[in-house]
């Protein structure tokens, strides 16, 4: 077929039993709303019989142009949206399972769907710590007025702009990082591994790609070797990529999937018998596509909650300098009240 017919399953694509090439050097990801707009797009020409570089080139605008014209030299759908920015490593193996699978419109669009519920994911995040935030930006310059009245406006700033810095510097750079594709939000979160409660949202987000990627590959007709390599390239930490390898060193030596897995814990007990009990079926597929809903439910509910307590412990950090700060001021003008060290206008105040 020719490069980006109407399928959407342009020429050059991988063999069933091929290893995949070695990974790329991601490309800097464009704007969730920019992908998502393009994919859409793309998803309905497809549809519409356009072919995949002829539509790429129409929606020229956010990386379009340049995956079209990757198309027409010969690269897979799948390598031309990565390299052009438009997808991650997750959607890169969803459009290459879709690819092997001839639905190529389907797996574009739920694409999108993701990518605007992470969207709608974080907004709920910031809307829930913005009002903490704000108390807390409010409070490092209130709470120091006792220091602007007494002392005047240069210890008042010496208290005040030092600990804002502190929060406002990091904070606008790890956002600025955030938003043009510099750093990828598994590195920024990469810390919150170590903490138990998000250690287990961390596992459930690797379990739902893990079980949700291999099951497309299986169904688009990978083998599992093929399919675990691919799958391996998806998950966002090394220690995960390297369970995956021992995976496929396992099963090269003659075990099965559920018995591959158990040793590498990216699975709960519940999955594992769950996997165990499809491979003997043969419903491997199926059952795969099924632990990856609940752990991605899962996964979103852990995020919510934590998102729960961020909020409460910074309302919690306002009422605490709140405390301090009244504790310190009442130290300070507390010996003044029988003494004439303070100002007329503060002593008039305490009579």
């Amino acid at each position: 077929m020719s490069p980006g017919g109407p399928s959407g399953r342009p020429s050059g694509r991988m063999s069933v039993g091929q290893d995949p090439p070695p990974p790329r050097p991601p490309a800097t990801l464009r704007s969730g709303r920019q992908r998502t707009a393009l994919l859409d797009a793309l998803a309905s020409s497809l549809d519409a019989g356009v072919p995949a570089a002829e539509a790429l080139e129409t929606y020229g605008h956010g990386g379009g142009e340049e995956a079209g014209e990757r198309v027409r030299t010969g690269a897979t759908l799948a390598v031309a949206l990565r390299q052009a920015g438009l997808l991650d490593s997750l959607g890169e193996a969803l459009v290459r399972a879709a690819e092997e699978a001839g639905d190529v419109p389907t797996a574009l669009r739920e694409i999108g769907q993701d990518l605007e519920a992470t969207r709608q994911r974080l907004l709920s995040v910031a809307w829930a710590s913005a009002y903490p935030v704000f108390l807390l930006v409010f409070a490092n310059f209130v709470m120091p007025l006792p220091t602007l009245v007494l002392e005047g406006v240069r210890p008042y700033l010496a208290a005040s702009l030092p600990p804002f810095f502190c929060v406002a510097i990091p904070l606008t750079c790890l956002a600025w990082a955030l938003a043009i594709g510099r750093l990828s939000w598994s590195q920024a979160l990469r810390p919150t591994r170590r903490i138990p409660g998000l250690a287990r949202v961390h596992g459930h987000f690797a379990a739902a790609r893990l079980c949700r990627v291999l099951g497309r590959l299986l169904g688009a007709g990978l083998s599992i070797d093929v399919a675990l390599a691919h799958t391996a390239r998806t998950l966002p930490y090394s220690d995960q990529r390297r369970a995956v390898e021992s995976m496929r060193t396992a099963i090269r030596g003659g075990s099965g999937l559920a018995a591959s897995l158990g040793p590498t814990g990216l699975l709960d007990a519940e999955s594992m018998a769950v996997v165990a009990t499809a491979e003997r079926a043969g419903r491997l597929e199926q059952a795969l596509g099924d632990r990856a809903r609940v752990h991605a439910a899962a996964a979103a509910h852990g995020a919510k909650a934590a998102g729960a307590v961020l909020s409460t412990l910074l309302t919690l950090l306002v009422l605490g300098r709140v405390a301090l700060e009244i504790l310190l001021a009442y130290r300070r003008v507390l010996p003044g009240l029988g003494g004439g060290d303070l100002p007329p206008e503060v002593q008039e105040l305490f009579r």
